[in-house]
């Protein structure tokens, strides 16, 4: 009945994906249920029951497995990663003190009472079977850009930034970041100014994996999946219920499959983050339900004041769509709009360039928080070239069809 209990518990979770916040929720809910089966039952001689193990130590690995099989691109062993947090769980747990074992302690005649009850052989992880592992098959496991015909492309796929976008070394970027003096320590966000891509080459790629019917909207899991366009008439309650649409819209926009819900909704991840573009047009379309507004192509750099831009580009979202505009051009602001949250305004894009560094960085005001490709805790400002700080601010199309869309929730 214990572990009856624990599966009922985690399959609730599962099939309401709405309640899950992120990976922190997974793994601590894997842990807690995990804790109340054993501490449910006893030990099959004694009849003792668990007084404590370690749910933090289990917490924790059951997270890095989590995010580990996020970013692996081959056969991952994830219950195995996760058996790693079982025998954390029972490393130095304790047991309770009654009743008295049976079988007397070592140069014991006869157990009297129990001082301490320590768990001393935390077992081992047997790993599963590998025919159970043969069962995936390799289309189940192969990358999508795997699949691509890359002659139907006109890019190199050995060019270096491609290969940054389609094969990203988790290891090497945070390598980089953990050593560049552009990146202050303990602060997440600053890590994004170095793995912002060129957004250009990201849609290309994007494009022709729903080009040549390697993705598409009906591939996708339901919780990525519009039902129907009508539902981006409903208004927004929250930021949650806003990022699902904008995850909804990012296929449909031909963006990068990292820019996501899933993605959208958690803090900077050197991993899987660095698409700011594609990540703010997406939540830009899901503010309007503008399509126009979300096929823009270029990175931040082509958006700000930066001059000269990476790549030489310009790219605008003044343009007309439908023989109407819904942003005015942008101008340039500074300390006096980013320092003051008064003076924000949803579905305002701020854009800017770095000073030495390539790229820069794009976000969008949703009435909550600011966000671009991953969900901010304020306004990116480490090494920004403020003098290429850009605001586009909705013009009275813009701000009608926004309230349209969110029924002036926000």
């Amino acid at each position: 009945m214990s572990w009856q209990t624990f599966k009922n518990n985690i399959l609730n979770l599962s099939n309401s994906p709405e309640s899950i916040a992120d990976i922190d929720t997974v793994a601590k809910t894997y842990a807690t249920e995990y804790d109340a089966a054993i501490k449910r039952g006893k030990d099959s001689l004694h009849q003792i029951s668990l007084q404590k193990g370690n749910v933090e130590a289990m917490t924790q690995l059951f997270k890095a497995a989590l995010q580990k099989g996020e970013t692996s691109t081959a056969p991952y062993d994830l219950v195995g990663e996760m058996g790693k947090g079982v025998i954390a769980y029972w490393s130095g747990a304790t047991m309770n003190n009654f009743p008295t074992p049976i079988i007397p302690a070592p140069g014991a005649v006869s157990n009297i009472s129990v001082v301490s009850n320590m768990v001393v052989n935390p077992g081992q992880w047997t790993p599963p079977s590998p025919s159970a592992a043969a069962a995936i098959s390799n289309d189940d496991i192969q990358s999508p850009y795997d699949k691509l015909d890359w002659n139907e492309i006109p890019l190199d796929k050995n060019d270096p930034d491609v290969q940054e976008i389609i094969n990203p070394d988790s290891e090497k970027i945070n390598e980089e970041i953990l050593q560049s003096d552009l990146v202050i320590a303990g602060d997440d966000e600053s890590a994004s100014i170095l793995t912002e891509m060129d957004n250009t080459k990201a849609e290309i790629i994007d494009k022709a994996l729903y080009e040549q019917n390697i993705l598409s909207e009906e591939k996708l899991p339901p919780a990525k999946k519009l039902e129907n366009d009508i539902a981006l008439k409903s208004g927004y309650k929250n930021l949650d219920e806003l990022l699902k649409k904008a995850g909804a819209w990012g296929p449909k926009l031909g963006k990068n499959p990292r820019v996501s819900y899933e993605n959208l909704r958690i803090s900077f991840r050197s991993d899987i983050h660095g698409l700011c573009p594609q990540g703010t047009q997406a939540v830009v379309v899901a503010l309007t339900g503008i399509k126009g507004l979300g096929v823009l192509s270029g990175n931040a750099d082509w958006f700000s004041f930066k001059t000269p831009s990476t790549g030489g580009g310009r790219a605008s979202f003044a343009i007309n769509i439908g023989g109407k505009s819904y942003y005015n051009d942008k101008i340039n602001v500074g300390d006096e709009y980013t320092l003051d949250s008064s003076k924000w305004q949803v579905g305002d894009i701020l854009v800017m360039g770095y000073n030495d560094k390539k790229y820069g960085h794009i976000q969008v005001w949703t009435g909550w928080k600011w966000v671009s490709d991953f969900t901010q805790n304020k306004i990116q400002a480490n090494w920004v070239d403020k003098s290429s700080i850009a605001l586009w601010r909705l013009n009275e199309n813009g701000k009608a069809v926004v309230t349209s869309e969110k029924n002036k929730t926000a």
